[in-house]
């Protein structure tokens, strides 16, 4: 017993198969030109974020430690570097202990644990590795 819609079964899939191949070799012509994907980073600001307030850190000492407060101020006084400035020295002025940070002078090395020098100058150290 043969089936008579084999040959139509047939030309239907060589048909597809002609359409598939003219369709790869429509997009192998193409200009291979990678398009970003969408993304919020990739679109460039079209103005300035707004500025809602500032945090200003406080490091205040307790019986059990010291702690860290954050005074939110409004964004007024962000509304330029010298506001902020005016800001931040009305809070010092106040006699609020600011959580300011400076680099320490540790010779040329980084301030995070002392020189790479003190920390890798000695092989034993090491357990012998040599460089």
């Amino acid at each position: 017993m043969t089936d008579q819609s084999s040959p139509d079964l047939t030309a239907q899939l060589t048909a597809q198969l002609a359409a598939l191949q003219q369709q790869m070799a429509a997009l192998q012509q193409a200009p291979t030109t990678a398009t970003p994907a969408a993304s919020p980073w990739a679109s460039a600001p079209t103005a300035a974020p707004q500025i809602n307030g500032v945090a200003v850190p406080v490091k205040m000492q307790t019986p059990a430690g010291s702690i860290r407060l954050y005074f939110s101020l409004p964004a007024e006084c962000a509304a330029t570097p010298e506001a902020l400035m005016a800001a931040l020295e009305a809070m010092a002025a106040a006699g609020l202990p600011l959580d300011t940070w400076s680099p320490r002078d540790s010779g040329g090395g980084s301030s995070w644990g002392g020189s790479r020098r003190d920390s890798y100058g000695n092989n034993s150290n090491r357990g012998g590795w040599k460089r």
